[in-house]
């Protein structure tokens, strides 16, 4: 990603959180999708990066984190899903 930061896989944490499965949206992924717009401009969508989100945030919640560290979150795009699956043709 163009910087001299070394990362280990010791430096990796993955959590799971699910909420109902693919295509059901939660009202926790909804909340952490409104709360990411608003603060931030970032949209999310409602299946993968909302509740993806939420878990984040319900791991922050948690004490899961200390103060100073780093967190890295990783958008992984969802717009197709934002907009409903609506596809513009080129």
């Amino acid at each position: 990603m163009g910087t001299a930061a070394e990362v280990t896989e010791e430096d990796m944490h993955i959590f799971f959180s699910c909420g109902k499965g693919h295509d059901a949206e939660t009202p926790k992924g909804r909340a952490a999708m409104n709360q990411m717009a608003a603060t931030e401009g970032i949209f999310l969508d409602p299946i993968y990066t909302g509740k993806a989100f939420a878990g984040l945030l319900e791991l922050n919640e948690n004490g899961v984190f200390q103060d100073g560290q780093t967190i890295v979150f990783i958008h992984t795009g969802g717009l197709a899903a934002l907009l409903g699956g609506i596809v513009c043709p080129l």
